[in-house]
């Protein structure tokens, strides 16, 4: 196809319209693009192992974050510095989502155990936190983190960075004002609330198989069915978003009661539930 698309430029025009590829970091789609170089990823990198090494010797509990300019880089920060660790002889487990239950997964019994969007629990720590040698990564959005982060990915403030994210952003505020098809909204508010779906999840008559925990190895394929970023998606639609969407939402929940519980709860500290 290579050898084609050189000799080809009809063809070659209509590849360059096609989407990129699904981006995958510790088994949760992301857009990818980074706002990090990779020289300032590789710093990161060497940064947040050498700070998990240092903290997994007393235990604990670890957070930590970025802005949503800098989510796809974090996670792959996360993702080489955990590849890292094991590369050491560390054990380190990744738990996802979706949960088939309203409490945090059980933690497994690795050095590093790491949650994704850990702020979307009513819970902020595992109950084995305490125990010498054993290290809990939280994870999430730095605007939703209400103490301090123990690291932060910070992403470059430049121009040229800012506008390309600002581009998607306005692509998809632009696709919430201009629809009113409750499915691409609810999809779109659910991915932004760190609450996704799998695939044809409000489309099924009969109720799909139940959510399971997860556990994600590094760049395995989970069931979550929007590629966007969590971050960016509500950066892009969180002056839009009103209460009664929420309720909207939460409605064809209650098949799935952990669900709408984490809907109801990250919507809560973003002042949009009671």
């Amino acid at each position: 196809m290579s050898q084609h698309l050189d000799a080809c430029p009809r063809c070659l025009e209509i590849f360059d319209r096609l989407p990129p590829p699904t981006y995958y970091s510790l088994g949760r789609p992301l857009r990818p693009a980074f706002a990090l170089s990779p020289a300032r990823i590789d710093e990161q990198v060497d940064a947040l192992t050498f700070q998990l090494i240092e903290r997994v010797r007393s235990g604990g509990t670890y957070l930590l974050a970025s802005d949503w300019l800098g989510e796809t880089s974090l996670y792959l920060v996360l993702s080489l510095s955990a590849t890292r660790l094991r590369r050491l002889g560390y054990s380190v487990a990744v738990s996802g989502s979706p949960f088939s239950c309203r409490q945090l997964p059980v933690r497994h019994g690795v050095d590093v155990a790491i949650l994704l969007e850990a702020t979307a629990f009513n819970s902020r720590s595992w109950s084995d936190a305490t125990k010498r040698g054993r290290l809990n990564v939280l994870v999430g959005c730095s605007s939703d983190w209400n103490q301090r982060v123990d690291f932060v990915v910070r992403a470059p403030s430049s121009a040229g960075t800012k506008d390309l994210f600002n581009d998607r952003c306005s692509a998809l505020r632009n696709k919430w004002r201009a629809t009113r098809d409750i499915i691409v909204r609810r999809g779109l508010l659910l991915n932004a609330f760190g609450v996704d779906c799998p695939p044809g999840f409000f489309l099924s008559k009969q109720v799909p198989a139940p959510f399971v925990c997860i556990e994600t190895p590094a760049g395995e394929r989970t069931g979550w069915s929007s590629v966007e970023g969590q971050w960016m998606a509500w950066e892009a639609v969180r002056e839009l978003v009103t209460p009664e969407d929420i309720r909207v939402a939460i409605e064809p929940l209650a098949r799935f009661p952990s669900l709408a519980d984490r809907l109801r709860f990250r919507a809560k500290i973003r002042g949009l539930a009671k």
